[in-house]
């Protein structure tokens, strides 16, 4: 009879945590083969709250929802990532296709079914390439001019 009594203490207690269960997932991005240096990732799972993650110098990243590292809900996710500097307070430069960085373009999923420390995504600019954009214009900034350096005359 105490052992049941004790049971039907702790067993409530084990079980506090309401939230949805969450796998640890850690891996890659890449963009056209290589490791996008800087960014996050989003995973959003339909009616469960997102998971994300900051973007490694080597293109890696570790998923949180809730605790750090706590990884990201099971099933079939789109996936959201953001990678652009500020150059000035009116250019941005992007990193990758726009189309990633918006929930409504992305074309990206994911299948979170088990933990897993080796989840790539794959990126593509499909020809395209990195750029500036003036956004006083919404358009393509053209190329801002580097100074050649000063040079002395020689003198002999």
């Amino acid at each position: 009879m105490r052992v049941c009594g004790l049971l039907v203490i702790v067993l409530p207690l084990a079980g506090c945590d309401d939230r949805p269960l969450r796998v640890p997932v850690a891996g890659k991005v890449l963009i056209d083969g290589q490791p996008l240096t800087q960014g996050s990732v989003c995973v959003i799972p339909a009616g469960d709250r997102p998971a994300g993650g900051r973007i490694n110098s080597d293109g890696t990243f570790r998923l949180t929802t809730f605790d750090e590292n706590d990884g990201c809900v099971l099933g079939t996710h789109p996936v959201m990532i953001v990678a652009r500097q500020q150059i000035t307070p009116t250019r941005m430069k992007w990193l990758i296709p726009k189309k990633y960085q918006t929930i409504e373009g992305t074309d990206q999923k994911v299948t979170i079914d088990a933990p897993t420390e080796n989840l790539v995504i794959e990126l593509t600019w499909a020809g395209g390439a990195p750029f500036i954009e003036d956004a006083t214009t919404g358009q393509e900034a053209a190329p801002t001019p580097i100074a050649a350096p000063a040079t002395s005359a020689n003198q002999d």
